[in-house]
C-alpha cells in the first residue's frame, strides 16, 4: 500500500459555490502497475487518521476505509479509486460515482450547517473523532448530524437540483440507515442467583449453563458470543431501561454450555472485531459463596455482628426527628431555610439498634409514629451508643402473610460494598442503673442548610435521606391497606450531596436526573441532590414518582422506551403512560395534589409543576400520547368520591396479566370493569383530556372522528406525506397457513398480505427514540407451535437496521418470550426467533432507537414479516 498526499489546489464548495482551498488529503493506494487511479477525499482522509490515531500498518487502511465507505452510504465502493461525480455540474444518478459526489455534497453541506467559520479539516476531525479503530461509527451523535445534512440538502438552491430521482436517494439513505455502529461492551456480569453485590461477576459453576448480562452501546444480535470457544445463544437485546434517562445503553443476553472446572474466556465480536474478552473462573457446584464476591445487587443487606441479648434493668429510649425547609410559596414554592420556618417532623419506621462498644447489636427496635423508640433490659454500667438507619423494612414469619419489603437509602458516591446506608450514630456512653436513671437520647437531624439557604456542608444535611424514607414509608403503609399481604423486593434509594443533572458516572453523582433504574449493576432510583442546582430529597412529588415507576416495574407492567419527557409533547402511549401514572400515583400515595420541584441557588428557583387536579388545563397537547392529559386523567380517577387508591392501584396491576402494552387503555379498561357505578364519571374526565375509548388495545368506536393534532396534515413536515395512522395503537396481522420449509431451505413467510404503517418524527416532542410514531404494535395468532422469525422492511424492501430496531414479544397471558439470534437461511431479512404455541394470541413491538433514519421525519411503507423457519 502506498499513501498518496494532496495539498494545495482550489475547489468549488457544493454547499455555497464559495472557491475553496482544500487542507492535505490522504488516500492509500495498491500501486501494481505505473498507471493507476488514487482518488483522495475527506472520506479518505478519515481512514488514514484512523490508521494513525490507532497506530495500526497502511495493509489495515482496506478494511477501515471499507467501513468508512459503508457508515457513509457507500457499502462496497473502493472510495480510494471510485471517482466521485461533481454535484456542481453533475446529477446525482444512483451509480457509486453518482452516490460518492452525493456523500461529499452532503459533507459541504454539513461544514455549512455548523457555526461560521468551521473548515473542512474541523470536519474530518469532528467525524473521525466519533469513529472506531475499524472505520465505524461509534455513536449516533455525529451521524445524526450527518442525516440531518443529507435533509437539509434539499432546501439548498445549489444542491437540491442535482440530487436526482427519489428512488435513488432512498436506496442510498436505506444505506446508511443499514451501516451498523461499532459495538463497545462496557461490562459482562455472570447471572448467579446467589449474587448479591456490586460489581460485575466473573464467577461460574462448572457443569452447567451458564447466563450472562452483556451490557454496552450498538449491541448486536448478530454477534458472536463464545465462551471456552464454544458458540453461547444470544437472546433479548433491549434498551437499557432507566427513567428519564435518553440513554443509548442496550443490554444483552447470552447463555453458554457448561465448563470444566478452571478458567473459560468469554469473548464477544462483532463483524470479525472482537469487543470485549473477560476470564471466567469455573468453581465447582456448591464450592463457592457467591455472596461475598462481586456480582449484581438483587438483596443487598448490610451485615452486623450480633452479640448475645445481655439482660439487665436499665432502658434506653428517646425520640428521632429531622429537619425539613419551609415552602415559600411568595418565591413560587422555593424553599426557605430560615430556622423559625423549619419543619420538625417525627421519623417513623426506622431501624434502630443499640450497639455495645465493639459494635455488636444488643437490640433491635423500630420507631413508632412519633418517631419514639426504646430498649428494655438493657445492661447496667455498659458502654453503648444508638445507631439510626435510614431504612423501612418489614419481614414476615410466616410464608405468604403479611406485608414484606426493604427500602434504604444509600450513598451511590460511597466507596463501600454495598454502598454506604445512610444513618445516625449517638456518641458513646454508659448506661445508668434503674431507678431513677435517664438513658435519653433524643436525634434531631439537621437539614445542613443556614437561614439564607447557603450549604453549610454536605455532611450535615442529615435529614435528607429520612425526608425520602418519610414519602417512602406514607406510600408503604397507603399499600399496605390495599394488600395486607404485599410483597415488594428490595429497593435501595440512591441519594447524595453529589448528585447533579449530569449524565455519565452515576458512582460520582453525574447521576442525569432523578430517576429509576431497573437495569443493570445497581438498580434502584437515583435522587438529585446537589446543593444550588437541583435538590430532590424534600420534593415528595419527585420521589413519590420515581417510587411509582418502582411499583410499575415489579408490581405491574412497564414498557415504556423511557428518555426525556415533557409538556406539550406528544409522546409514545407507553412513555406517556407511565410519567403520567409515576406522577399521579406519587401524588395519591402522598396524599398531596401538588407536585413541587425546587432547584437552581439556594434552592429559591423552585415551583409548583403541577397541580395535579388541573395539570391539563395549561396544554396544548391533549390525548393518548400527552403525559399531561394522562397525569390530570388518572389523578382525578385515584380521587373519586367514594374510590381511592385501591381501586386505583388494582387497575395498574392488573396490566400485568395481559397482553397489551402499558397504556392508558388497559388501565381505563380494568378500572371501569371493576368499578361500573362511577362510569359516567371516567367518561366525562375521558372526554376532557381527547381520551375516545377504554377499550384495551385503544380501538376506537366506529364513526369517532379522527384527531387532526396527530394527521398526516400534521405531522408531515418537511415530507412529501405525513402518518396517517398514528391513532390506530395496534395492527393486526392475520398469519397464512403454510408448511414447515426442509432443511436448508428459506423461511416460509406467514405475513405475504402485511399491512404496511408509518414511522414519523415530526411532531414537537416526538423527534426522539420515545416519541408517538417511533413505536409500533401488532397483534396476531399463532397457527402452529415452534419457532417463528420476524423482521421488519422499509418501503423499497430492505431491512430496517437491526441495530436500531428492537422488537418484543408477549402472550395473553402476560408472559414475555424470549427472543434469540437467527443464523439460518435470510438472516439478512430475520435476526430474531421465538417459540410461539398455536392457538394463542400475542402481540409484538417493534421500537426505532434512532429517529434520525427517518428522511425528512416522515416515512410510510414499512411492514413487519412474520415467517415459519426450518428446523
Amino acid at each position: 500500500m502506498t499513501v498518496v498526499q494532496c495539498s494545495g489546489g482550489t475547489y468549488v464548495d457544493e454547499a455555497t459555490g464559495e472557491t475553496m482551498t482544500p487542507g492535505t488529503l490522504r488516500s492509500y493506494v495498491n500501486i501494481s502497475s505505473s498507471e493507476f487511479t488514487a482518488t483522495v477525499t475527506p472520506l479518505t482522509e478519515i481512514a488514514a487518521r484512523l490508521v494513525d490515531y490507532y497506530d495500526l500498518t497502511p495493509d489495515d487502511y482496506a478494511q477501515i476505509s471499507e467501513n468508512v465507505a459503508y457508515s457513509f452510504g457507500l457499502k462496497d465502493v473502493d472510495i480510494s479509486t471510485v471517482v466521485p461525480l461533481d454535484l456542481n455540474v453533475d446529477y446525482m444518478d444512483g451509480t457509486e460515482r453518482g452516490n460518492y459526489g452525493l456523500v461529499l455534497a452532503a459533507l459541504s453541506q454539513l461544514q455549512n450547517d455548523y457555526e461560521a467559520g468551521t473548515t473542512a479539516d474541523e470536519v474530518i476531525e469532528e467525524l473521525y473523532y466519533d469513529m472506531a479503530n475499524n472505520g465505524l461509527f461509534t455513536t449516533d451523535r455525529v451521524r445524526d448530524y450527518y442525516f440531518e445534512a443529507l435533509e437539509n440538502m434539499f432546501y439548498n438552491p445549489r444542491i437540491d437540483p442535482y440530487l436526482g430521482s427519489d428512488e435513488d436517494l432512498d436506496i442510498f439513505f436505506n444505506g446508511v440507515v443499514l451501516a451498523p455502529f461499532a459495538s463497545q461492551v462496557e461490562y459482562v456480569d455472570a447471572d448467579h442467583p446467589d449474587s448479591n453485590n456490586f460489581e460485575a461477576l466473573t464467577v461460574i459453576e462448572a457443569f452447567e449453563k451458564s447466563t450472562f448480562d452483556i451490557v454496552g452501546t450498538n449491541l448486536s444480535m448478530k454477534m458472536d458470543v463464545t465462551l471456552g470457544g464454544e458458540p453461547c445463544g444470544i437472546y433479548n437485546l433491549q434498551a437499557f431501561a432507566d427513567t428519564n434517562e435518553d440513554s443509548k445503553k442496550s443490554i444483552m443476553y447470552a447463555s453458554c454450555p457448561a465448563q470444566p472446572v478452571g478458567e473459560a474466556d468469554l469473548v464477544i465480536s462483532d463483524n470479525g472485531r472482537i469487543e470485549d474478552t473477560t476470564t471466567m473462573t469455573v468453581v465447582a457446584p456448591g464450592s463457592w459463596d457467591f455472596s461475598s464476591v462481586s456480582s449484581v445487587n438483587k438483596s443487598a443487606k448490610s451485615v452486623v455482628a450480633t452479640a448475645e441479648k445481655a439482660i439487665g434493668t436499665s432502658y434506653v429510649y428517646g425520640y428521632v426527628q429531622a429537619q425539613a425547609p419551609a415552602i415559600d410559596s411568595s418565591v413560587s414554592s422555593a424553599h426557605t431555610y430560615y430556622s423559625d420556618d423549619l419543619e420538625v417532623f417525627n421519623v417513623a419506621g426506622v431501624t434502630v439498634n443499640l450497639v455495645d462498644e465493639n459494635s455488636a447489636v444488643i437490640a433491635t427496635v423500630v420507631t413508632n409514629s412519633e418517631g419514639y423508640y426504646e430498649f428494655s433490659d438493657v445492661p447496667e454500667a455498659t458502654k453503648v451508643s444508638v445507631i439510626v438507619k435510614a431504612e423501612i423494612k418489614k419481614t414476615r414469619t410466616t410464608a405468604d402473610v403479611g406485608p414484606e419489603y426493604e427500602f434504604s437509602i444509600r450513598d451511590n458516591t460511597s466507596s463501600t460494598t454495598p454502598r454506604k446506608l445512610y444513618q445516625l450514630v449517638s456518641p458513646q456512653f454508659t448506661t445508668l442503673a434503674e431507678p431513677g436513671s435517664d438513658n435519653s437520647h433524643d436525634f434531631l437531624a439537621k437539614v445542613g442548610f443556614n437561614n439564607d439557604g447557603d450549604l453549610i456542608s454536605d455532611d450535615q444535611r442529615e435529614s435528607a435521606p429520612f425526608a425520602i424514607l418519610r414519602t417512602m414509608k406514607s406510600a408503604a403503609d397507603a399499600l399496605e391497606k390495599i394488600n395486607a399481604n404485599i410483597s415488594m423486593p428490595v429497593l435501595n434509594v440512591y441519594w447524595s450531596g453529589k448528585n447533579i443533572g449530569a449524565s455519565g458516572d452515576k458512582a460520582i453523582g453525574q447521576i442525569g436526573t432523578s430517576h429509576y433504574s431497573a437495569s443493570g449493576l445497581m438498580p434502584g432510583l437515583y435522587i438529585l441532590g446537589k446543593a444550588d442546582s437541583d435538590t430532590d430529597e424534600f420534593d415528595q412529588g419527585v420521589i413519590g414518582h420515581e417510587l411509582g415507576h418502582y411499583l410499575q416495574d415489579k408490581l405491574s407492567y412497564s414498557d415504556s422506551p423511557g428518555g426525556d419527557h415533557g409538556d406539550n409533547a406528544f409522546k409514545d402511549a407507553s412513555l406517556a403512560y407511565g410519567e403520567g401514572y409515576g406522577t399521579a400515583i406519587g401524588g395519591l400515595l402522598s396524599g398531596s395534589q401538588y407536585y413541587c420541584d425546587v432547584s437552581g441557588s439556594q434552592q429559591t428557583d423552585g415551583f409548583w409543576l403541577w397541580d395535579l387536579k388541573n395539570k391539563n388545563l395549561d396544554s396544548t397537547v391533549i390525548g393518548f400520547y400527552s403525559e399531561s392529559s394522562i397525569v390530570t386523567l388518572m389523578y382525578g380517577i385515584g380521587t373519586l368520591p367514594g374510590k381511592g387508591i385501591s381501586e386505583f392501584f388494582d387497575a395498574v396491576t392488573k396490566i400485568k396479566t395481559g397482553m397489551h402494552s402499558a397504556t392508558i387503555y388497559p388501565f381505563l379498561n380494568y378500572y371501569l370493569e371493576a368499578n361500573p357505578d362511577v362510569s359516567n364519571d371516567v367518561t366525562e374526565l375521558m372526554a376532557e383530556h381527547n381520551i375516545k375509548t377504554s377499550n384495551p388495545f385503544g380501538i376506537m368506536p366506529a364513526g369517532t372522528a379522527a384527531d387532526p393534532a396527530i394527521s398526516a396534515e400534521a405531522n408531515k413536515g418537511k415530507a412529501d406525506v405525513g402518518a396517517d395512522d398514528l391513532e390506530k395503537l395496534y395492527i393486526n396481522l392475520t398469519l397464512a397457513e403454510v408448511s414447515e420449509p426442509a432443511s436448508g431451505e428459506s423461511a416460509a413467510i406467514l405475513t405475504p398480505n402485511s399491512p404496511t404503517f408509518c414511522i414519523n418524527r415530526n411532531l414537537p416532542g416526538a423527534n426522539a427514540q420515545n416519541g408517538l410514531g417511533m413505536e409500533r404494535r401488532f397483534t396476531f395468532t399463532s397457527n402452529y407451535t415452534g419457532r417463528m422469525l420476524v423482521g421488519a422492511e422499509n418501503k423499497l424492501g430492505h431491512p430496517m437496521s437491526e441495530q436500531t430496531t428492537y422488537f418484543s414479544l408477549r402472550d395473553e397471558d402476560g408472559e414475555n418470550a424470549i427472543f434469540w439470534n437467527y443464523n439460518g437461511p435470510d438472516t439478512d431479512k430475520y435476526y430474531a426467533a421465538a417459540d410461539v404455541v398455536g392457538g394463542k394470541k400475542y402481540s409484538l413491538k417493534l421500537q426505532s432507537s434512532n429517529p434520525e433514519t427517518i428522511l425528512n421525519g416522515s416515512q410510510c411503507g414499512f411492514k413487519v414479516e412474520l415467517a415459519r423457519p426450518a428446523i
